[in-house]
């Protein structure tokens, strides 16, 4: 987790950086990535490549002035509930304020 100045741009980049993702999700899937939005915080997207029975989910959110970045390895279709368990956690513990 990062917390930048209230001056920084990096929700700006944040959302370029989803943006990027979403432009290139057809060539991502191809290579069995998938790029989705999982409503987490101000901005959110998450990553999950899937190998073979193994899948790695990287959940990257922002909450005000921090950035934060969940990732989880497991059984395939286990990943993604256990990454968004522990994003909502750390995302309402920065709400705490």
């Amino acid at each position: 987790m990062i917390r930048y100045d209230s001056s920084s741009k990096f929700e700006e980049t944040f959302v370029k950086t989803l943006e990027n993702y979403k432009k290139h999700s057809q060539d991502l899937k191809n290579k069995n990535i998938y790029v989705d939005d999982p409503h987490i915080g101000d901005s959110s997207f998450y990553y999950l490549e899937t190998n073979s029975n193994v899948e790695t989910i990287r959940i990257y959110f922002t909450n005000g002035n921090y950035y934060a970045k969940i990732s989880v390895t497991d059984e395939n279709g286990k990943s993604l509930d256990e990454a968004n368990r522990i994003a909502r956690i750390v995302d309402s513990r920065l709400g705490l304020k």
